[in-house]
């Protein structure tokens, strides 16, 4: 089971709205199918930078930070890898 904190989910929500008009469903389900690889393939990515996390690099320029919790994988924050605003 997948579960995102309240900041995560805010974090996809924000995504999503600023991505381009014609790209927020291929955001959305892009960042949607890397998360559900986590699901069949626990302990994806690398050690994170947080003690007991793990960061994976999602489709579209994001990174999930999460931790495993007995078969349950908490996603704490869905961030872009490149700030916002700075990309051209």
């Amino acid at each position: 089971m997948i579960a995102l904190t309240n900041k995560a989910h805010s974090d996809l929500q924000i995504l999503t709205r600023l991505a381009l008009e014609g790209d927020k469903n291929l955001v959305f389900s892009g960042v949607i199918e890397s998360l559900e690889l986590l699901e069949r393939y626990p302990g994806l990515g690398v050690s994170g930078s947080l003690p007991d996390t793990r960061e994976l690099q999602l489709n579209g320029g994001f990174l999930a930070v999460y931790t495993m919790i007995d078969d349950s994988i908490l996603v704490f924050r869905i961030i872009p890898e490149v700030p916002l605003g700075l990309v051209e």
